[in-house]
């Protein structure tokens, strides 16, 4: 995985986490109807807290990463076959 990844990249705490999902919606929505861009979002919204990513714990998460979609490539089949087909 590239350093530039999304295990690499910057974390906003949102001040009110509880209503994010729904602030988020209301977004989404105003920015389908015209009201607002998407540029505008950042400034909306009240940042509590940043954290910077972990260079080390990175590492070691892309490399688990790695090995996972390895894992999934090789038994998707196996769970499919399991599955009946149920799930598409």
């Amino acid at each position: 995985m590239e350093s530039g990844g999304p295990l690499n990249a910057e974390l906003k705490e949102l001040h009110r986490l509880l209503m994010s999902l729904a602030l988020g919606f209301v977004m989404v929505t105003l920015v389908a109807l015209g009201h607002l861009t998407i540029a505008d979002i950042p400034g909306t919204v009240t940042v509590k807290a940043t954290y910077e990513p972990d260079p080390v714990a990175g590492a070691v998460y892309a490399a688990l990463l790695k090995e996972f979609v390895n894992f999934y490539e090789k038994t998707k089949g196996i769970h499919k076959r399991l599955n009946g087909g149920r799930l598409q």
